[in-house]
């Protein structure tokens, strides 16, 4: 547009809004009868510009009478250039701004076309600030949390829409104090002291909050203020409120499921070792524990299926439960263990009167699978009024001492209670030497584990027939360990069906060469299997390929079982044994009279009986009711009968009596290496008497066939 005409109106003023600069049409003298949006909002005509003065508004460099003339004379020439000035314009919201104005005369000559925009860096300042408050339009309505603001102080002057959602409110009932008036009570006054902090010293805070919202429902926020404006005058904030309910309400019941056994309810391990410590600092009295272990529970799983065992571990949940003082912890620990503390305990008498409890109520019978199950629990105690050895209490070593007791609870027979002493932790540490110096050894099969042999007599014909293997192990940092001390580690460990392996291959070893000498083309070893070799799916077959290994038949071979480990599943036990006795070995049931045998599994059993040492060691002429029963049953059953732990000539010769054929003990020799085997094998075992043979004398048990 080169020219105006001179009836110019306000008809025409949506065309000067699209202009991107301030225009102004005023008269000579400065009185404003038209402008723009932008020069409106340029020279802060908040109220319009129509009516006032031009140059009161606009200050021009050097006045603007010589900008006049000038452009006066450049309309008289015909030109229509307009004359550009520097200037300030003089607004009502602030200090003045630098602009830079353009000024031309109107055709009528009476009326000035004057054109104003900032000018050089305050116009670069002018669009950043403007880029700024349209970033900051568009981050407060896309963020999801709320967003409060202030200019000065903490009265909030702006809320975004999401801050109205989280308090459930239009944003003008949070201007002012209103963000915080709806502030549960007990935190609206650590916010107001929270923000007043932040505007003192300028340090950004962060703080958990309540909101309650118009309907009375309660959300988690979290609330993070950081000052804005120059520190120590106009200083604001700016406070971002993040909607935390949701992930509030997850990290509760993440916490009750950290705490919390899933299948009883009771609380887990974690629980314990939090509420042990929070007892022990405490410190009011001292805490007991008693650590509850079912006694083989693994049989009810076995049996009756996971389901029926997991019905019976909430059964005795509930129990310990009812068992158990209002001030005591009930803790599921694990698989079938489970921790009682006991907190605040007077003396002894509290402890062993909720020991007593705890046993009487597991023993009594559960319906499970449709049937009633009976189990029973070991108990280990710890109570520091008694086992504290000085070491100071914490939780683990608490457990850990508890756990040692339960487990001599358990040698001890099971369904008992023992409390924790400073030897007991010697015996378990030496316990944990021992399985892992035996697994090193068993592993490497490096000579440690060697195989003694015990000779088995014909009592009639007084001739070597056979002998048990027995194994032996030396270790080089441990010494000698007896078998009383390996085998049940073994058992607790699941060594014992690789060592059983290993003094199975060792044992037959030598058997093919004994058995190619004359006189000795039947003899037989016998070797010890356990309740887990039994499970072992694959013993026959291992069994088979060590047979073949030594080159020896089937009847070269002897396993023993305990009685116990039989009948624990006869049925099981009865397809392994017929598997087992296909491949030519006698199978004989060890300890019998020990344990507790049926008669309507025994006679379907294909084994041999072998009287326990315990019976043998209490014969006299007047005591052999009990043998002779046995002979008799076992003849009754076409069984084989072999007597352990003879020690005296008088019981080899009662046994003779009773009809007996076969018998072991240190009367014929004590368990000896390989090589006075071989010696034995090689001289084909002249009568096998004790030397120096008086009647009613009792030989040196440390003779042997000779």
């Amino acid at each position: 547009m080169t020219a105006l005409d001179p009836g110019l109106g306000v008809d025409d003023q949506s065309v000067l809004d699209l202009l991107p600069i301030g225009v102004v049409v005023c008269t000579v003298s400065g009185t404003i009868s038209l402008a723009n949006r932008v020069a409106e909002s340029l020279l802060g005509g908040g109220g319009g510009l129509v009516g006032r003065d031009c140059w009161e508004l606009v200050e021009i460099s050097g006045g603007q009478l010589p900008i006049i003339d000038r452009a006066r004379r450049a309309a008289a020439s015909g030109r229509v250039t307009a004359i550009e000035a520097t200037g300030t314009a003089r607004r009502d919201v602030d200090a003045g701004l630098p602009v830079a104005v353009t000024v031309r005369v109107m055709p009528d000559a009476e009326r000035l076309l004057v054109t104003a925009r900032p000018s050089g860096e305050e116009l670069r300042q002018a669009v950043r600030l403007r880029a700024t408050e349209d970033r900051f339009e568009r981050l407060a309505t896309s963020v999801p949390a709320g967003i409060l603001s202030s200019d000065f102080g903490m009265r909030a002057d702006f809320a975004n829409e999401q801050a109205s959602a989280i308090f459930g409110l239009p944003g003008e009932d949070l201007i002012g104090f209103g963000w915080l008036d709806h502030l549960h009570h007990d935190d609206s006054l650590a916010a107001e002291a929270a923000v007043s902090d932040m505007l003192a010293d300028g340090i950004e805070r962060a703080f958990p909050a309540r909101v309650v919202t118009a309907g009375g429902r309660e959300r988690q926020v979290r609330i993070r203020v950081a000052a804005t404006g120059t520190l120590g005058r106009d200083v604001g904030f700016v406070a971002t409120v993040e909607d935390v309910t949701e992930n509030h309400d997850l990290n509760e019941q993440l916490l009750v499921q950290a705490l919390q056994d899933p299948l009883t309810g009771l609380p887990n391990r974690t629980a314990l070792w939090e509420q042990f410590g929070l007892a022990l600092r405490e410190g009011r009295t001292q805490p007991a524990v008693l650590f509850v272990d079912l006694d083989d529970f693994k049989n009810v799983n076995d049996s009756l299926g996971h389901t029926a065992g997991d019905h019976l571990l909430n059964v005795v949940a509930d129990r310990l439960q009812r068992c158990a003082r209002a001030s005591d912890l009930v803790v599921r620990f694990g698989g079938d263990e489970f921790v009682l503390l006991l907190r605040d305990v007077p003396d002894r008498a509290v402890v062993d009167s909720v020991a007593e409890r705890v046993l009487a109520a597991i023993s009594e019978p559960i319906g499970v699978g449709g049937t009633e199950a009976v189990v029973t629990a070991s108990i280990g105690i710890v109570w520091p009024g008694e086992s504290d050895t000085g070491e100071g209490l914490d939780v683990e070593s608490s457990v850990r001492d508890a756990d040692i007791a339960l487990y001599q609870a358990k040698r001890l027979g099971k369904n008992r209670a023992e409390s924790f002493d400073a030897n007991l932790r010697d015996g378990s540490v030496r316990r944990i030497g021992i399985a892992a110096a035996l697994r090193r050894a068993i592993d490497a099969d490096n000579g440690e584990l060697t195989v003694h042999y015990q000779p088995i007599v014909d009592l009639a014909a007084g001739r070597l027939v056979g002998m048990e293997a027995m194994a032996r192990w030396c270790d080089p940092e441990l010494g000698p360990v007896a078998p009383v001390d390996f085998i049940p580690v073994a058992e607790e460990t699941g060594l014992i069906t690789p060592l059983a392996r290993l003094v199975l291959r060792r044992a037959l070893e030598p058997v093919a060469a004994w058995r190619r000498l004359p006189g000795a083309e039947r003899i037989f070893v016998a070797v010890n299997m356990s309740a887990l070799d039994l499970r072992e799916p694959l013993l026959a077959q291992h069994v088979a390929e060590v047979l073949d290994g030594a080159g020896i038949p089937g009847d070269a071979l002897h396993l023993e079982l305990t009685e116990s480990a039989v009948m624990a599943d006869p049925d099981q036990a009865l397809s392994m044994l017929e598997s087992l006795k296909a491949l030519g070995p006698s199978i004989a049931i060890d300890d019998f009279g020990t344990g507790y045998s049926s008669l309507a599994y025994l006679h379907r059993l294909p084994v041999d009986i072998k009287i326990d040492r315990e019976f043998v060691a209490a014969l006299d002429d007047e005591s052999t009711a009990l043998i002779e029963a046995i002979v008799a049953l076992a003849g009754a059953l076409g069984l084989p009968v072999v007597a352990e732990g003879v020690e005296t000539i008088e019981q080899a010769d009662i046994l003779t009596r009773l009809g007996v054929p076969l018998a072991q003990g240190f009367l014929f020799s004590r368990p000896v290496p390989r090589e006075e085997i071989d010696a034995l094998v090689a001289l084909l075992a002249p009568p096998p008497t004790p030397k120096d043979h008086v009647e009613g004398a009792v030989p040196d048990p440390s003779a042997h066939l000779s």
